[in-house]
């Protein structure tokens, strides 16, 4: 049994991977900076302005770091430096206490936004342009963490995992469905677009393996489902979920088209909508892990939150 430190532990991913790693047998320490939860194994902590304790990494073998700004495009000067503060500070300041307090392995949760999508190569890809200010801010994180490791004996593995969806998913997805749910949501015209998704138990599965994992050589992996979904899909499968017949028919993808040339906010939806982003994904061969789950294991079992 290793005892395992989770930072967002409160989170989407952090509080089901809490579930699962207790479930494996592991003692968990979370750290969240969401005051008023009385669970023992959580330490309410403000990565930014609160000190690090000692206390918090006794006997802790294993750090997974969560906690972050999640990606907008719509951050003031002050949102830029939070995350700033969180994405980056926080991270570096984490991991040089984690080495201090001899932690053997820290895990980095970065993003898909950290390179450019639509790449083919995983080299190009890695090597490619980060997406806006949180995708820059994980790219920064990473860059600053594998400094870290070429001059330190803790192992630092990144993992950029896709857009996660599950039970509790959160943003855009969780809005689609909704709208879909009370019938707001317009029929989807047949388009072949493609957008890389990962599953949250693919996920919080493959966190699990690189935590068990004995190879000693630190590491970027990309982890999205095993194939790619177009935004159809994605709503007739929502569709299924909240018990509503499918339309044999869709809007005309222009119509959509005039209707975002109203307004950028518009423009941006239409793109997140129709556009393709998908991005190459780490082999299961290379990580020895098949991510079997897809979009429609949430059937029957999805519980949303607003965003």
């Amino acid at each position: 049994m290793r005892k395992i430190l989770i930072t967002g532990y409160s989170g989407f991913i952090g509080s089901r991977l809490g579930q699962v790693l207790k479930g494996c047998g592991e003692e968990i320490l979370g750290i969240s900076s969401k005051p008023g939860n009385s669970n023992k194994e959580i330490i309410v902590c403000d990565l930014i302005t609160d000190e690090l304790k000692e206390s918090y990494f006794e006997g802790v073998s294993v750090v997974i770091h969560l906690a972050a700004y999640a990606h907008d495009t719509k951050y003031g000067d002050n949102k830029i430096s939070q995350c700033q503060q969180l994405n980056i500070d926080a991270t570096i300041k984490l991991a040089k206490f984690s080495e201090k307090m001899n932690v053997e392995k820290f895990i980095f949760i970065s993003s898909v936004k950290a390179g450019s999508p639509n790449i083919n190569n995983y080299s190009d890809y890695i090597n490619s342009e980060p997406q806006g200010i949180y995708g820059l801010s994980k790219r920064k994180a990473e860059e600053a963490l594998q400094l870290i490791s070429s001059k330190s004996n803790m192992k630092i593995d990144i993992i950029r995992p896709a857009l996660v969806y599950g039970p509790n998913m959160k943003g855009n997805l969780a809005r689609m469905y909704k709208a879909i749910e009370k019938g707001w949501f317009p029929p989807i015209p047949f388009i072949k677009n493609k957008r890389s998704m990962v599953h949250i138990d693919n996920l919080v599965n493959f966190i699990i393996k690189i935590v068990r994992s004995r190879n000693k050589s630190s590491k970027i992996y990309v982890i999205t489902d095993e194939r790619e979904y177009s935004t159809r899909e994605i709503y007739e499968i929502f569709c299924i979920i909240s018990n509503r017949k499918i339309p044999k028919w869709g809007f005309p993808l222009f119509v959509f088209k005039i209707v975002s040339i109203v307004s950028n906010r518009l423009q941006e939806k239409y793109n997140k909508l129709f556009g393709d982003e998908y991005y190459v994904r780490t082999s299961s061969t290379d990580i020895g892990y098949e991510l079997k789950l897809n979009l429609k294991d949430i059937r029957n079992d999805i519980k949303l939150k607003d965003a």
